[in-house]
């Protein structure tokens, strides 16, 4: 699980990289993985970080609702750390759960189509 999150480096600014991408929410592994992340993510403890989130090529479509409501509590948690928050392969199924957990959670990610775009608008 720990390397599903680490810490990047780019133009000397630290980024809290999270990687979901390539899961299924068919087999339970979304959820456990998100739960891991988060448990790792406070115990960083990083303020005012700025996160980069992959969910590309991953399957919500079994247990969607799951997995988002798994995706919103994480979102709470963590965004008391977060200064800023882009997620890449936040398209399709995934945008709209992107657009659901910013509603609820108030950690307002934006999406990004590539992680240049993304790593740069967070160092802005």
């Amino acid at each position: 699980m720990k390397d599903r999150i680490k810490l990047i480096n780019y133009n000397g600014k630290q980024i809290v990289f999270i990687d979901f991408s390539s899961l299924s929410a068919k087999d339970g592994q979304f959820i456990k993985t998100i739960k891991e992340v988060t448990k790792i993510g406070v115990k960083m403890n990083i303020k005012d970080s700025l996160m980069l989130i992959d969910v590309g090529g991953s399957s919500l479509s079994a247990n969607s609702s799951d997995v988002i409501e798994a995706f919103e509590e994480a979102a709470s948690t963590l965004k008391k750390y977060a200064k800023k928050v882009a997620v890449i392969g936040a398209t399709g199924e995934r945008e709209f759960a992107l657009k659901v957990v910013n509603d609820i959670s108030g950690l307002n990610a934006c999406p990004f189509a590539s992680i240049d775009e993304a790593k740069s608008w967070l160092i802005q």
